[in-house]
């Protein structure tokens, strides 16, 4: 087989192989999309959405490391990407690593200011940090963003229940509620 047909073969198999592993992602086969994903890989170490498919996969198998890593190598090749700085901030969050969450967070919003869920969690980052006039800075963001994000009613109340804010919370629990 000459080179260019073989570069030819190896291209569409990584194309089908990416595409079985989005549909064992939709399937939740997460075993299954971490083989297609790493077949992927293997043949095209700078493919930035098998790293980021993978490290979702890895995630929901609970090996958060593995996530992490195939997250920071999605970031690297596509640095202009949102997702996988978010993704990478929801798991050291889940951690308890909030100064990296925020990190991540933040860069999510740097590169897009427009990220609702961004803001929602890094409030709630900056929220377990005792930051919490920040964490309702930021989950009012969120609110404007996308008005119709219940979770960042509920933690906005969380975050003014904790300063005392008894009418305030009851009136972002009612928000919230009303969009459950």
């Amino acid at each position: 087989m000459t080179s260019n047909l073989r570069d030819k073969a190896i291209q569409i198999l990584t194309r089908y192989q990416f595409n079985c592993g989005r549909t064992h992602l939709e399937h939740e086969e997460f075993d299954k999309a971490v083989e297609a994903f790493s077949w992927v890989i293997k043949h095209n170490p700078i493919f930035p959405d098998a790293y980021y498919r993978r490290g979702y996969a890895h995630e929901n198998l609970g090996k958060i490391d593995e996530a992490i890593g195939d997250y920071t190598i999605a970031a690297k090749i596509k640095p202009k990407d949102p997702w996988p700085y978010y993704n990478r901030g929801k798991l050291y969050s889940r951690d308890g690593e909030y100064g990296n969450a925020l990190a991540d967070f933040s860069q999510a919003l740097t590169l897009d200011p427009d990220f609702a869920s961004a803001y929602t969690n890094r409030g709630r980052a900056y929220a377990n940090m005792g930051e919490t006039d920040t964490a309702i800075a930021d989950y009012s963001q969120a609110i404007k963003l996308d008005p119709k994000c219940a979770a960042a009613y509920r933690y906005r109340g969380d975050a003014y229940k904790s300063k005392g804010d008894t009418q305030q919370a009851a009136a972002d629990y009612a928000a919230a509620q009303s969009l459950e």
